[in-house]
């Protein structure tokens, strides 16, 4: 009897062995083959993904609509598998009395899109003599994603009542979305797609002097202003030169040595977002004259949306490839214990987005 239970225990502890051995063996193949493929960019890995990308990128039925919810104006943009934009709108909601009539105008605008757009592939897909079949609502397969909305204050922009107000309306906006495609939008931290397309606040130099000697003086009054509210030290910074017009002596005159000294102006996000969705093939002009310039902004946020969103699919796409990754002797489904497991899958969805970003441009991402 004790023998049993001995062989028993034994065995069980080879096993667990065994699944450890099992487990780092399928770490470290996860890590050299992934790093190997983003750092190099070539391998049989690297190769097998990039066409994988690139046939979903033929998939002319996927679109992908993205959102930033506002209670003033909500930006709506829809692009295709290979990123160009197909439609967009600005949902205009400044007079709006409650978030139910929000969501209503929402619901409305959204529809019309939607309807504009299915009405716009039927009539291209008729006049196409390349394929046969006809795109129905049916046959279109949509996603969605919506920008989270603010969770925390910001000075100057939010009070409570009105950070409760976004969040209702971004709730709405969520629901609709849902009821709209048969699926449970994206919710997209702003930061996170603009740190994947790289799209980072950058200081604006601008030109302005000023004198070694005067440094202490002007020091003094700018900490004054500042106590007093009056100046901030950029807007300070860049009086400068009118201070030194207006005195009687130069700092040359004085014998003082006068340096160029270049003032940082930071650009909002939302104007840095707006240049890199210009530079990208939004399919219309979007941004013309005729939009308001808030309205601008909002479906330029929009738009990087509905592209993380899809950046979004296409790594799911991958990582639930089960074929692929056994080609490669990466069945992580199969690994024990579930610790191990978790930590391993974890690495590789890591791994996998570094993939994903690093090789963005050459994937058309």
């Amino acid at each position: 009897m004790h023998l049993v239970r001995w062989n028993r225990r034994h065995a069980s502890s080879a096993a667990a062995l065994a699944h450890r051995a099992n487990a780092s063996k399928v770490a470290r193949s996860v890590k050299d083959q992934l790093r190997a493929a983003t750092n190099t960019g070539t391998g049989h890995l690297h190769d097998e993904m990039t066409k994988r990308v690139y046939r979903f990128q033929t998939n002319s039925n996927l679109l992908f609509v993205g959102m930033d919810v506002s209670s003033r104006c909500t930006g709506i943009a829809i692009v295709d598998a290979r990123g160009r934009g197909v439609a967009s709108h600005a949902c205009e909601t400044h007079n709006y009395p409650d978030v139910i009539t929000v969501g209503q105008r929402i619901r409305s605008d959204m529809a019309d899109l939607f309807s504009r757009v299915e009405l716009e592939r039927r009539n291209e897909e008729s006049e196409s003599t390349t394929t046969t079949t006809t795109i129905t609502s049916s046959t279109l397969e949509w996603h969605a994603g919506i920008e989270a909305c603010a969770k925390n204050f910001t000075r100057g922009r939010f009070n409570a009542k009105g950070l409760v107000k976004l969040a209702q309306i971004n709730g709405i906006a969520q629901y609709i979305c849902a009821e709209s495609i048969g699926e449970i939008p994206l919710v997209v931290n702003p930061s996170t797609a603009r740190s994947f397309y790289e799209v980072r606040n950058s200081p604006i130099m601008t030109g302005g002097t000023r004198s070694e000697a005067g440094n202490m003086e002007r020091k003094s009054k700018r900490e004054e202003d500042e106590n007093e509210g009056t100046v901030g030290t950029i807007e300070k910074v860049g009086m400068v030169g009118m201070v030194d017009d207006r005195e009687e002596e130069s700092d040359e005159e004085r014998g003082m040595v006068v340096v160029e000294e270049p003032t940082l102006v930071k650009e909002s996000v939302k104007e840095r977002v707006f240049q890199f969705v210009q530079n990208r093939e939004t399919g219309m002009l979007w941004h013309d004259e005729t939009s308001s310039s808030r309205s601008r902004l909002d479906i330029s946020d929009a738009f990087l949306i509905a592209w993380y969103t899809r950046v979004n699919h296409v790594f799911g796409m991958l990582a639930e490839d089960e074929l692929l990754w056994k080609q490669f002797g990466l069945e992580l489904r199969s690994v024990k214990p579930a610790a191990s497991r978790r930590e391993i899958v974890a690495s590789h969805h890591k791994l996998l987005w570094d993939w994903l970003r690093q090789h963005r441009m050459f994937l058309n991402m």
